[in-house]
């Protein structure tokens, strides 16, 4: 990441951690946007970062703040669901992204990324990336995020765990936290590759005339039609999802995974089964939590140096 993009996306992580804005979005989706590889989504957006903070930091005024904070969360839902190839497909990031954040919210920006470019060296693929993105149903999302000591569903377990690794030396951080990075990369691609999972999208395809490859493809479908007859330009997986709706995937999820499309008996993500020992006392379905830090939690300070960098951008405007 060169000085410049540097300094922008340090900003917005000082916008998000700033009292004085109090974001009430989703701060830890959104904090995940430093650890994200490419900022293609938003470099349009990173360019306003300095009047932004000079109207923050001068006048007090956190409104544009506010409103940047939620073009970028917009931009980054629409990059995180862009594999997304039916009705109710679920876009997974293989590596939790407040994880990546929790990993390095202590240090510097300048070695965050450090720790983040040594994991992705090393096969971590940290951020939001439409490339790592893994496109699955409910069921096996629920299944990509399996805690590896419980077996159940927990989607804040590997998160937390990222809170573990304090190394000061940014290649050191980022080694010892190697194999748990790809322990939980590993999990989700386990889910995403589950012969389940595999034959739903081999029925799809096989529906729109593809293959399950070009079925989440960003290349142009050529035999893309729009409603007026003409060659339309969409990518395969745009007009996958124009044409997979409700019905469609209702059905190959029953073929897939042999389940009403609804699922009502899937429990919900980070939910248990609570079993009385009185057999006569229906059971209950409770949230599971863990312990440990949180994103909100590490968003209460600013970064080593992000003040004095912030400062340094808007007087470079």
């Amino acid at each position: 990441m060169d000085k410049d993009l540097l300094l922008h996306v340090d900003a917005v992580d000082y916008l998000l951690r700033s009292p004085q804005v109090n974001y009430s979005g989703d701060t830890g989706r959104l904090a995940g946007l430093n650890a994200t590889y490419t900022g293609r989504f938003a470099d349009d957006i990173l360019e306003e970062i300095p009047a932004v903070c000079a109207e923050l930091i001068k006048r007090g005024n956190p409104e544009a703040a506010q409103a940047l904070l939620n073009d970028l969360h917009n931009r980054h839902l629409t990059e995180y669901k862009s594999k997304n190839y039916g009705f109710n497909i679920q876009g997974h990031h293989p590596l939790s992204i407040g994880g990546s954040h929790v990993l390095a919210s202590d240090m510097s920006m300048r070695n965050a990324q450090t720790v983040y470019d040594i994991g992705r060296l090393n096969g971590v693929e940290h951020g939001t990336n439409a490339d790592y993105m893994l496109p699955i149903t409910r069921v096996a999302h629920d299944i990509a995020h399996t805690d590896p000591v419980t077996h159940k569903t927990n989607k804040s377990g590997f998160q937390i765990e990222s809170q573990r690794f304090r190394q000061a030396d940014p290649e050191a951080r980022a080694i010892a936290a190697l194999p748990m990075n790809l322990l939980e990369q590993s999990i989700s691609k386990l889910a995403f590759n589950r012969a389940e999972e595999q034959a739903v999208r081999r029925f799809c395809a096989q529906k729109l005339g593809i293959t399950p490859e070009q079925l989440i493809s960003f290349e142009r479908d050529p035999n893309y039609l729009t409603d007026t007859g003409r060659p339309g330009d969409l990518s395969y997986v745009k007009s996958s999802k124009k044409r997979l709706g409700k019905e469609e995937m209702a059905a190959a999820i029953v073929h897939g995974w042999g389940m009403d499309a609804s699922m009502n008996k899937v429990l919900t993500p980070n939910q248990y089964k609570f079993e009385f020992k009185n057999s006569k006392k229906a059971p209950e379905y409770r949230d599971r939590k863990s312990a440990g830090m949180r994103v909100s939690d590490v968003m209460q300070t600013f970064r080593p140096e992000q003040e004095a960098n912030v400062r340094r951008l808007i007087r470079g405007r």
